[in-house]
């Protein structure tokens, strides 16, 4: 995989200029790799450009909503780690289409030393229900006491 390729696509990484909204959900800024228990920080989320609907089922008022949520893993095993404080879920409403680029998370800490990594759910109100559309996971980073 080349360097612009994966789920965790970070700015570092990426080189100059702003990200180039994909097709699936990634981080645009992921955790730090070494915090200190209850150091809040921030990460920032790409989400996917909306699929072209066809414009003749379009309405004025046609939009979807969605949301994306952020959760904590255990890095050996993948486990749960209900370690995670903060706002967890931001709620995107697409008009027509259109969507933000992107989702910040800002103040989130975590409350226990450990490794971890991050995941996100990207859920779809499918009328129904909420469908998980789409997952992806940090690169594992620490939390020092």
């Amino acid at each position: 995989m080349g360097p612009l390729e994966g789920p965790t696509m970070h700015p570092s990484i990426a080189g100059p200029g702003p990200p180039v909204r994909g097709s699936t959900l990634c981080f645009l800024r992921g955790p730090p790799s070494t915090i200190k228990t209850g150091q809040p920080f921030s990460v920032t989320i790409g989400i996917p450009a909306p699929q072209q609907p066809n414009p003749s089922s379009l309405s004025e008022s046609s939009s979807s909503s969605e949301a994306i949520h952020l959760s904590l893993r255990l890095a050996a095993n993948n486990a749960a780690a209900n370690l995670l404080s903060g706002n967890l879920t931001s709620t995107i409403a697409r008009v027509i289409g259109h969507s933000p680029p992107s989702v910040s998370f800002s103040g989130i800490y975590i409350t226990k030393a450990g490794r971890f990594r991050l995941r996100v759910l990207l859920g779809i109100d499918s009328g129904v229900g909420v469908r998980i559309a789409s997952t992806v996971d940090s690169d594992i980073f620490e939390v020092l006491a």
